[in-house]
């Protein structure tokens, strides 16, 4: 939103979308971009201050934790999420830009953009990890939320250093941290996908007898959880 909005406000390609209507839908839309009400609704909605409040609304609506879930798991919200991102971000750009035949506060305009920047950047991290955790809960069949509990019981963290573990600063064993999604191999004899890392959490010395790192005998369930929180650390 903060590319595509901005660029499509400057190129206004409305007129040009317009003509490549078919006719009769061509003079519907005019006539309703011209009518009374909506060019008063537009007026009112696309100053300034009132776009960027629009704009602050739909982003944090949506990442109330219930919708934000919501809008992972169901297609049609995920679409309606990012389309009133698009639409808002669209009105407020059409706000600040600089447009001939209209008087521009430049200080206003970088007041509005500062402050949409500074509540708006928070969201963009926060996304990035809620997407990624529900990625690795999907991919590996467990719930990352689960899984630091897990670690803690069966003694992961006396071998193993784990971001965001208490107390999980071994040495014994590899580094479990972003970069284990982009390893080739796990433990160096199997190739580094969601099963076989679960297999390994449950069973590395059937899998390597040579190895230092005990066959867990924890529950599939729980080792598919464990790996969905490393495989979330990227």
């Amino acid at each position: 939103m903060a590319v595509a909005a901005p660029l499509l406000v400057a190129a206004c390609p409305g007129a040009v979308l317009i003509w490549a209507l078919p006719a009769a839908l061509r003079r519907g839309t005019g006539r309703l971009t011209h009518g009374r009400i909506l060019q008063a609704i537009w007026t009112v909605a696309s100053r300034p201050l009132n776009a960027t409040v629009i704009h602050g609304i739909a982003i944090w609506i949506w990442h109330v934790p219930v919708l934000f879930e919501a809008a992972l798991q169901q297609g049609v919200l995920h679409y309606a999420q990012h389309a009133s991102f698009l639409g808002t971000a669209l009105l407020f750009w059409w706000g600040i830009l600089p447009r001939s035949g209209r008087q521009q506060a430049y200080g206003s305009a970088v007041m509005h953009l500062f402050f949409t920047s500074l509540h708006t950047g928070p969201t963009l991290w926060s996304d990035r990890r809620d997407r990624g955790r529900h990625e690795s809960d999907m991919a590996t069949g467990g719930l990352e939320a689960r899984a630091i509990p897990i670690m803690i019981a069966n003694g992961c963290s006396g071998c193993h250093t784990i971001p965001g573990v208490p107390g999980a600063q071994g040495q014994v064993g590899p580094r479990l941290d972003s970069s284990l999604a982009d390893r080739v191999f796990i433990a160096g004899v199997l190739a580094n996908n969601p099963e076989n890392l679960i297999r390994w959490i449950r069973a590395a010395r059937e899998i390597n007898p040579h190895t230092a790192m005990p066959s867990t005998g924890i529950t599939e369930q729980q080792a598919r959880d464990i790996a969905a929180y490393l495989y979330a650390l990227k």
